[in-house]
This record gives C-alpha cells, structure tokens and sequence, in this order.
C-alpha cells in the first residue's frame, strides 16, 4: 500500500511542524528567560514540553506523541477561541479610559481623575483610540487563532500519515 506524504500548500506537513515546533521551542525558552512571574514561566515551560512532545512525534512519526499533540493543540485552539471574546473587550477599555498595562494605584487614580475633568473632545479621543486598540487586538487574536487551527491540521494531517505508515507496515 503506497502512501503519500501529507502536504501544506506546497511543502511537506511534517517539515512544516517541525519547523514550527522549533520556532515554538526558541521562542518558548526566550520567553522564560525574559518573564518574572512563575505562572508565566510555568506556561511557557508547557509550551515548551508540547512542542518537544510534537518535534518527536514529527520526527519519528510516533502516533502516541502526535495524538497527544493534537489533542493538546485543539485544546489551544479553543483557549484562543476563548480569549478572542475577552482580551480585545479589556485592551479597548484600557486605552478608551486611558490606561497604560502596566500601572500602579497611584497612576490608576490619577487616570480616573483626569478622565473625569476631560472635555467632550478628549472623550472622543479616548473612545477612537478604544476603538482602534480592540480592532488591533481583536485582529492580532484572530490571526493567532487561525495559526493554532492550521497547526492542529497539519498535525492531524501527520498523525493519519503515521497511521497508514503504522498500518501498512504491520500488514507488510
């Protein structure tokens, strides 16, 4: 039984995993050594395990690993589902109210009180530049759903391959 190799758009699925999972790892471990906070760390160090646990099933085409992997990677993919409903909701209302991200309470009840002495046309700033920063956000969150979404196909398309690979040569 002759298989195919599974492709993405011109070049092979499983290269193009690879690469991604090895983008993903540096990118991973950049983001570890550049984050202070644990929680931070500890996400970026599951990232880092999911790819590696993809890397090999790519590599070997190992359908455990991959199986794994695409079960871990839809359930990405519904997280950033999730996070399209919520993030652009709050960086819109940050900078509508003016807000920068990172601020101390100080800052915050500076914010709010000049917010209150603003006149309408300065209102309608803030509200533009809301507006303009969900839209950013909202797009930006777009694209990174569409990217888990395309990696959970390329592995799903790895994983049959490994399959029928794993099947022919069990009848072979």
């Amino acid at each position: 039984m002759y298989t195919q190799p599974p492709r993405f758009m011109c070049f092979d699925a499983r290269l193009v995993v690879i690469v991604l999972c090895v983008v993903g790892i540096v990118g991973s471990v950049v983001q570890t050594f550049k984050e202070e906070e644990f929680s931070m760390k500890f996400a970026t160090a599951f990232s880092i395990l999911f790819e590696i646990i993809t890397l090999v099933g790519a590599v070997k085409n190992n359908v455990v690993a991959l199986r794994i992997s695409l079960y871990i990677s839809l359930i990405n993919a519904i997280f950033l589902l999730m996070t399209i409903l919520v993030v652009p909701v709050i960086f819109a209302s940050m900078a509508a109210a003016g807000i920068t991200p990172t601020f101390n309470e100080t800052q915050l009840e500076q914010e709010l009180a000049s917010l209150r002495n603003d006149s309408k046309q300065e209102r309608h700033e803030h509200f533009v530049h809301g507006l303009v920063a969900g839209y950013t956000i909202e797009f930006l969150t777009a694209i990174g759903f569409a990217c888990a979404v395309a990696k959970y196909v390329l592995i799903n398309r790895v994983f049959v391959y490994a399959k029928a690979i794993e099947a022919s040569s069990t009848y072979a």
